[in-house]
């Protein structure tokens, strides 16, 4: 069986782990609590996680909790929530779910890997999407 790690490359593992950390440590702690925060960078010390691919820094969220929500179940937040969140942007031509203007930016902070060209709205509204299908909160 094929891991997820298998198949999302170092760099774009990091990019979307940056994201994680952003929007956990800044962007969607108005609307949930995060329970088993982890996170790892080679650069850092103290972080619980284990190394992404290619030792590559990761995060991740045993458990996102919603605030007064009933309807959202609590769910794991990790790489392969932004990288869903992403696609579905990026499959949003129609400007459903964001504005073009967004959009583009969004896709392309990770088309060339840069999260720092994201904050933490940024961050919210690509959690949002990936979790929700849609920004709900915000």
């Amino acid at each position: 069986m094929t891991s997820i790690r298998d198949t999302i490359p170092p760099k774009e593992w990091q990019f979307l782990a940056d994201v994680v950390t952003t929007a956990v440590e800044g962007g969607i702690g108005y609307w949930s609590q995060a329970e088993g925060y982890r996170w790892y960078s080679p650069t850092l010390k103290g972080g619980t996680a284990k190394p992404g691919p290619g030792g590559v820094g990761d995060a991740y969220v045993e458990r996102l909790h919603p605030y007064g929500h009933t309807y959202f179940v609590a769910q794991r937040l990790h790489v392969g929530t932004i990288s869903i969140g992403l696609n579905k942007i990026d499959r949003d031509i129609d400007a459903q779910v964001i504005a073009p203007n967004e959009r583009r930016r969004l896709l392309t902070a990770w088309w060339t890997y840069e999260a720092g060209d994201l904050d933490a709205g940024d961050a919210d509204v690509i959690v949002q999407i990936g979790l929700l299908g849609k920004v709900v909160f915000g």
